[in-house]
């Protein structure tokens, strides 16, 4: 597979270095790489013109004028919602701050070459995994064919009819099914039920306001208190359990 990737970074160094890392990588396991470099959020949100022109980011918090929070929370809700984005920082509190833009991986400066080598894999088994798993479901109309990585959230719709409604980035769906069955079904695939009658899309998450969390097409979600305290442990874990596979 050819893997696009953009380093956006102020400390060319730094860039320099990072792409050593993945040559080595790309090097050791036969994977074609591109690798585009920046050195401001500006020039990089200027140069990114179509959804999918990078399947990886490694973007560095701490910049001038436009940090990397900033250029990633522009990135996610005007160009691309699922390029994977690894943030580069010396400073491990930015952390959580990174999960309003649904970072895939945090790296904490000082780090290695085989450091950057288990990003690595982990994005290309992410990536493969995102173009592949579908799901054929019976609707009023017949059976379809939907692609998870396109599943915003399911919605119960009625449950008499065990009817539910899923809500696609680009149309709506009724379906015959119950929660529970999809529940378990999309438990390896970031799903999580934050509502009595709603299982929600994790990779879809934007930000989280009070008593919602907002999609990356401004929907808006209700949360219960204990959902959203037990959706940003999720975030949380999902992030330090990539960390310690180093």
């Amino acid at each position: 597979m050819k893997l696009n990737i953009a380093i956006c970074d102020d400390d060319e160094a730094a860039i320099e270095y990072l792409k050593s890392c993945i040559t080595h990588f790309y090097f050791a396991f036969d994977v074609e790489v591109s690798i585009s470099t920046f050195t401001s959020g500006r020039t990089f949100l200027d140069s990114y013109t179509e959804k999918g022109q990078y399947q990886l980011i490694f973007m560095d918090v701490e910049m001038p004028e436009l940090n990397g929070l900033d250029t990633a929370s522009i990135l996610r809700s005007t160009i691309d919602r699922y390029a994977l984005l690894v943030f580069v920082s010396n400073y491990p509190e930015y952390m959580q701050k990174s999960f309003t833009v649904r970072a895939f991986y945090y790296l904490t400066k000082p780090y290695t070459t085989e450091d950057v080598e288990e990003v690595l894999k982990n994005a290309i088994n992410e990536i493969e995994q995102s173009h592949t798993i579908y799901s054929i479901v019976s609707t009023t109309e017949g059976e379809t064919t939907i692609y998870i990585q396109d599943l915003l959230y399911i919605e119960v719709e009625n449950s008499d009819t065990q009817t539910l409604l899923f809500h696609l980035t680009n149309h709506t769906i009724s379906v015959r099914g119950t929660l529970s069955y999809w529940k378990e079904t999309l438990a390896s695939q970031h799903f999580y039920k934050c509502y009595r009658s709603i299982l929600l899309n994790l990779k879809h998450v934007h930000y989280f306001e009070d008593k919602f969390v907002v999609l990356d097409n401004q929907e808006r979600i209700p949360l219960s208190r204990n959902a959203r305290r037990e959706l940003l442990s999720i975030y949380m874990n999902h992030l330090v359990e990539l960390n310690e596979l180093n």
